[in-house]
């Protein structure tokens, strides 16, 4: 295995991420989807989750809604990009949504976002913020 890793090194071999996800069925991309209005709030959180993904070899895509559109056409383009798993930040999480989301195997955790069903969700406490 060494002597594999080191003629890999020697020829500048780089491992490819889309390969790899076909052959262990996992992506190592990981999707945001903001809105568009330029949130202060969203657009600071995007370095450090990129950060964070990286720490762990893994990436960022950014898919930007607009005001009409409807998140079940960005998680359909979601699943075309066999994304691991799926940060919203721009939109509720309707019941048609979360069925796509199973069918299409995609985590999904809503952002400051209140879903109409159960879903993993990350929310600031406005009252004890102050």
């Amino acid at each position: 295995r060494r002597r594999v890793a080191r003629i890999a090194t020697r020829l500048g071999f780089v491992p490819n991420a889309a390969a790899r996800g076909l052959v262990t069925r996992r992506s190592s991309v990981v999707a945001l989807i903001l809105g568009l209005s330029p949130n202060p709030f969203y657009l600071e959180m995007i370095p450090v989750i990129s950060m964070r993904l990286a720490a762990r070899g893994m990436g960022l895509m950014i898919f930007r809604m607009g005001d009409t559109d409807r998140i079940e056409d960005t998680l359909d383009a979601l699943a075309r990009h066999d994304v691991g798993g799926c940060l919203v930040a721009a939109a509720s999480l309707t019941r048609e949504a979360a069925r796509l989301c199973s069918r299409f195997n995609i985590p999904i955790v809503m952002i400051n976002r209140l879903a109409e069903v159960q879903a993993s969700s990350v929310n600031c406490d406005n009252r004890d913020a102050g």
